[in-house]
């Protein structure tokens, strides 16, 4: 039963959809949904006790023997129901603000007061759908100063819904279009690979079903985040640094590669820390690093559900195994992702590279 302290309260019309369902459910648990719908004229009907004529004769005696076994049962019914509905009721006026209950009137049941209630505050099917959108879209931009975790699933409640509610504007192509023009402003080691993905999914007319969804992008990003990367793309600037702030650190992040890239030690043909040049640039997110260190490419740190293509997938098996070699005879491994690599592996070469874009 509802209580004055309930989470779920009518104050307007931004809580109409959730406040009427709350009653739905409740009055539906109860089983008298039918008497309190607005779309519906069910009404309860007590039953009547069965009377005997002065002079019955024997057929009149059967039905009235028979009407008087079931008479209890269908009082106990209707008593019931009564009760119920007085739950719902109560449910209703402990749920809306005091004031309201000024101008409902002579509603006497809950189907009078929610018919009335339904007529002052529910939106329209096409308004419904302009607010879901908009909600979804405002939403995008809040990446920048909210909690991560936080922001993917109220994303997901409101891309759901928009999607449910049927917006035309909500096509797979779009969801993919908003998220990740979103999250490579952002995050771009994510969502740069995946946009790259999408393109040729487009290219190729890969049908809708099989297409990768705004849910399913969401829930790469929520795993991309969960395997470490997010606290990394965080101290680098992340979701709360400026465009001024990214932009600086990644002009002094290249001057200092540039700077360290005289001290390699060619005796050794070791790098130090910093082997600046020397890093080859992804063919898959345009970033420096190495190989074995691109999360897309590198089936042991990629986000799990993420999947390339067979031609794809081949040729970076054939690299990495080749990669492998190399780190047998120098005793380097490669270690779990949320790990540092300690040592930098072999750079890629530039007819790899090349067999890597194709």
């Amino acid at each position: 039963m509802a209580s004055r302290h309930s989470s779920i309260r009518l104050q307007g019309q931004g809580d109409w959809s959730n406040w009427y369902t709350f009653i739905r459910m409740n009055a539906k648990a109860n089983g008298v949904w039918d008497f309190c719908d607005p779309e519906r004229s069910t009404q309860p009907i007590e039953p009547i006790r069965p009377t005997l004529a002065e002079e019955p004769n024997v057929q009149q005696l059967s039905v009235y023997e028979a009407q008087s076994r079931i008479y209890p049962e269908e009082l106990k019914r209707h008593e019931r129901r009564v009760h119920a509905l007085q739950k719902t009721m109560r449910d209703i006026t402990t749920t809306i603000e005091p004031s309201m209950l000024s101008w409902l009137g002579d509603a006497d049941t809950p189907r009078e007061i929610l018919t009335i209630l339904k007529r002052r505050y529910q939106r329209t099917p096409e308004a419904e759908k302009i607010l879901a959108y908009k909600n979804y879209r405002d939403h995008l931009i809040r990446i920048k100063r909210s909690n991560t975790m936080d922001w993917i699933q109220t994303c997901e409640t409101y891309l759901t819904k928009a999607v449910r509610l049927g917006c035309e504007e909500m096509s797979v192509t779009h969801q993919q279009v908003t998220l990740l023009t979103t999250l490579k402003a952002v995050y771009p080691d994510f969502a740069a690979p995946l946009a790259r993905e999408t393109t040729k999914e487009a290219v190729d007319n890969i049908t809708t079903e099989n297409r990768l969804s705004g849910i399913t992008i969401l829930h790469q990003f929520r795993a991309w985040l969960e395997a470490g990367y997010g606290e990394d793309h965080n101290t680098r600037g992340g979701a709360y640094a400026t465009w001024q702030q990214k932009n600086e650190e990644q002009s002094s992040q290249a001057s200092s590669k540039a700077a360290t890239s005289s001290n390699l030690t060619s005796s050794t043909g070791k790098a130090n820390s910093e082997p600046g040049k020397t890093i080859p640039t992804c063919p898959i997110d345009g970033k420096r690093h190495w190989y074995v260190e691109c999360w897309y490419l590198n089936r042991q740190l990629r986000p799990e559900g993420l999947q390339l293509s067979a031609a794809k997938e081949a040729q970076a098996t054939a690299l990495l195994n080749h990669d492998s070699d190399i780190f047998n005879q120098s005793r380097r491994r490669l270690t779990h992702p949320t790990d540092r690599f300690k040592q930098s592996p072999r750079a890629l070469s530039s007819s790899e590279h090349s067999t890597l874009r194709t």
